[in-house]
């Protein structure tokens, strides 16, 4: 399990690598604002957890593949002010 922590307008850690196959992110978001966890694949949104409100704590789990991916959070502004992260999957 990968923890992260969302505030704002970031995320913690702001670079993830895994190994390919099945993965659970558990998310929390420790700010003051609602934000969302997205797993983009170029602009492909592979997984997403929605509604983030302050204080709450969600588990996501995907199945990736091998290759480089991002996580963000595309809530108006957020993403503009840096909100997201690397994540690498490795074979």
């Amino acid at each position: 399990m990968i923890d992260v922590k969302a505030s704002e307008f970031r995320f913690e850690p702001a670079t993830i690598s895994v190994h390919a196959g099945e993965v659970t992110f558990h998310v929390t978001n420790v700010g003051e604002a609602e934000h969302e966890f997205e797993i983009l694949k170029g602009e492909q949104t592979v997984s997403e957890i929605e509604g983030l409100v302050p204080g709450l704590q969600r588990d996501l789990t995907v199945s990736l593949a091998a290759g480089e991916y991002m996580y963000a959070c595309r809530l108006p502004g957020h993403f503009e002010q840096g909100m997201k992260g690397t994540l690498s999957v490795t074979p």
